[in-house]
């Protein structure tokens, strides 16, 4: 139609899916990488190619879609455009961490996870918490909670605390 000057182009999708990782055929439970982080390419004529390793949701593609199309963002709106991150203006739309949330497959199995680059912790109010140490076990095979120490629980517990605040996550009251 003519229109691919004016049209922004974006691949991603809702989910990862195990394909044998961690003996699971599904989406599995968990908050394994392999499910969590999903590819997600977007294409422009005003973008620059490149890579980014920035924490982003797919709740920033409403947001993003609304920039680009030259509408304003409402303040309550969830997520963050992504413009400025694909235009090269900022290295991240947000701080070093992202927070996300399961409720389970098949089966009820609520976690809460924060993840940094360095370190992913879930906490899962149905069993035991987990902790892993990416730099040391980036395949997340062993889950290392009850060998650190409450200090460095600290701060992912206060940001899923605040987190689950701010959104009146259900699971707050656990």
């Amino acid at each position: 139609t003519g229109e691919l000057e004016n049209t922004l182009i974006v691949y991603s999708a809702d989910h990862g899916s195990s394909v044998g990782s961690y003996n699971f055929w599904d989406k599995g439970f968990g908050m394994y990488d392999v499910i969590t982080r999903v590819p997600m390419i977007v294409s422009h004529p005003s973008i620059k190619p490149g890579a980014t390793d920035a924490f982003v949701t797919l709740l920033d593609l409403a947001p993003t879609f609304l920039e680009a199309a030259g509408c304003e963002i409402p303040e309550n709106t969830d997520g963050a455009s992504l413009m400025p991150l694909l235009n090269g203006g900022q290295k991240a739309i947000r701080k070093d961490y992202i927070v996300t949330e399961h409720f389970g497959h098949q089966l009820p199995f609520w976690q809460r996870m924060v993840r940094t680059q360095n370190y992913k912790y879930i906490y899962n109010p149905e069993d035991e918490d987990e902790y892993y140490d990416l730099d040391t076990d980036p395949h997340e095979m062993k889950n290392i909670i009850g060998t650190i120490g409450s200090q460095k629980l600290a701060e992912p517990r206060e940001i899923l605390i605040q987190w689950m605040k701010d959104t009146k996550d259900p699971l707050l009251f656990w």
